[in-house]
């Protein structure tokens, strides 16, 4: 593949404001591309100690989605899942997931990292499962849309995608454009948000769905709150912030720090697991990879592919 990596920033335009449709979806500002080789900024992915690249780029994006609270049926958040789909697999039978009721609530990195890429993307396409966009997802977009060199994407995890035909990958952006910044689940105080990285302030400003670039970086790509960097105390940052769910930076085992729950427990290390969180309980389930595709998961049905499901960890719908 050819691709050219023409990086550009972000300008606000004057005059474009924003608006909650019907769909529950809060619109951003329009955005404008200036090019500007010199916003090319290094990050350090301390889950694998690597170079990654901050994307800065222009699209009209949908900022937040919100969902009513689930009445009938379960809630689990899930953590980044890198193309681990066999572990995922696993773990929708263990906790005997029902599609008719049941929520999946992904903070986003679905692809890169992993096998199967194009099977976590695909679903995006079944109803009871909804994400938020996470960084990895920005580059596949960056990398269609001709904004990041293909090559840097590769290093992080992007070349399952070396050979995918170029209409092929520009569908899977455009899907990928759907996602939201954050998801806001239940009613103001009484829910839960998920976002990929970090936010920081509360329930009102996240609800706007009015994000600078600063703040659009920090939701994809910030480190500071479990880095320990933040300016201020947890507290401070997060006052009036209902529980929120994150991934981006891996860690042993799920973490909480003020409002911000981290659940990315590093599925695509040596020693990580996938795990999914359960808001209502607070209860945890993880697997390792290894763990999963030695019980044969990749051959597992996703929940409500067939009609008279048993189960292979003896769970039967």
């Amino acid at each position: 593949m050819a691709w050219t990596n023409p990086f550009v920033r972000l300008v606000l335009m004057p005059g474009f404001g924003h608006h909650l449709s019907d769909e529950g979806w809060i619109r951003a500002p329009a955005l404008c591309v200036e090019t500007a080789r010199s916003a090319r900024e290094n990050h350090r992915d301390t889950g694998r100690g690597i170079e990654e690249t901050r994307v800065k780029r222009a699209v009209q994006y949908r900022t937040v989605r919100r969902l009513p609270a689930n009445r009938s049926g379960r809630d689990f958040v899930l953590g980044d899942l890198h193309g681990h789909t066999t572990a995922l697999r696993y773990l929708l039978w263990q906790v005997a997931f029902d599609v008719r009721d049941d929520r999946l609530l992904s903070v986003g990195d679905l692809v890169d990292r992993g096998d199967y890429s194009e099977q976590a993307l695909g679903l995006l396409d079944r109803p009871w499962f909804h994400a938020v966009r996470g960084n990895h997802e920005d580059m596949l977009i960056a990398v269609a849309d001709g904004l990041l060199d293909f090559e840097q994407w590769a290093k992080v995890g992007g070349e399952w995608a070396r050979k995918l035909p170029l209409e092929l990958l520009a569908s899977y952006a455009g899907r990928l454009r759907e996602l939201p910044l954050a998801l806001m689940v239940g009613a103001p105080g009484e829910g839960f948000n998920l976002v990929h990285a970090e936010f920081f302030g509360d329930d009102a400003a996240l609800g706007t769905g009015y994000f600078s670039e600063h703040v659009r970086e920090r939701m994809l790509w910030g480190r500071q709150l479990i880095g320990g960097t933040a300016r201020a105390s947890p507290d401070t940052l997060h006052r009036g912030l209902s529980p929120t769910y994150c991934g981006h930076t891996p860690v042993e085992r799920v973490q909480r720090i003020g409002a911000q729950v981290f659940v990315d427990t590093g599925v695509f290390t040596r020693t990580g697991r996938l795990t999914m969180v359960e808001p209502a309980t607070g209860a945890s389930h993880s697997v390792s990879a290894a763990d999963a595709a030695m019980a044969g998961a990749a051959n597992w049905p996703w929940p409500g592919e067939t009609e008279h499901e048993s189960g292979p960890l003896g769970v039967t719908r």
